[in-house]
This record gives C-alpha cells, sequence and structure tokens, in this order.
C-alpha cells in the first residue's frame, strides 16, 4: 500500500466505507491486478520494455480495460500512447 486514507470517524458504525487507496508494485497474478476493483482503489503497475510492449500491456492483459492512464512528461508520447490504448 502507498498510500490509504483513514475511515472518518463520523462514518456510520457497520458502513461499507473503504478508504481511498493506492496500491504499487501491483504484478499479474495478483488478484488487484487480474480482477477488477470495485471501489476507490487505483493499482499502479510499471513496466521495463519498449512503447509497443506497453501499449499490448494495456490493451491485453485484462477483459475488463474500464480504464487506463497514461504517466510521463513527455507530452507528444503521451498522445501517442493514449490514442493506441483502446
Amino acid at each position: 500500500v502507498l498510500y490509504e486514507t483513514s475511515v472518518p470517524e463520523n462514518a456510520p458504525e457497520g458502513s461499507s466505507f473503504f478508504p481511498v487507496t493506492v496500491l504499487s508494485n501491483v504484478e499479474k497474478g495478483m488478484r488487484v491486478y487480474d480482477e477488477e476493483t470495485f471501489g476507490p482503489i487505483v493499482s499502479l503497475t510499471s513496466f521495463s520494455g519498449s512503447e509497443k510492449d506497453a501499449v499490448d500491456l494495456a490493451n491485453n492483459d485484462s477483459p475488463y480495460g474500464l480504464g487506463s492512464a497514461v504517466y510521463t512528461k513527455d507530452e507528444e508520447l503521451a498522445d501517442r500512447v493514449a490514442a493506441s490504448i483502446c
């Protein structure tokens, strides 16, 4: 867990509140990688390889594919990669 908020003190007892959570170093084979999560959770996955490898990973590694994000300081690269993700 890279970051996690706490349950608000005023949350009703027995509520289904789940804290905002950022997970890092998530890898294939982990449930949070292989299955869709429902809640305020973001999983960060890194890769080593080419731009094509990153796009292939984003497009083909999950049957869900509900959301993706590209983080880079290179705006041209970000536009190109984002346009390649289905």
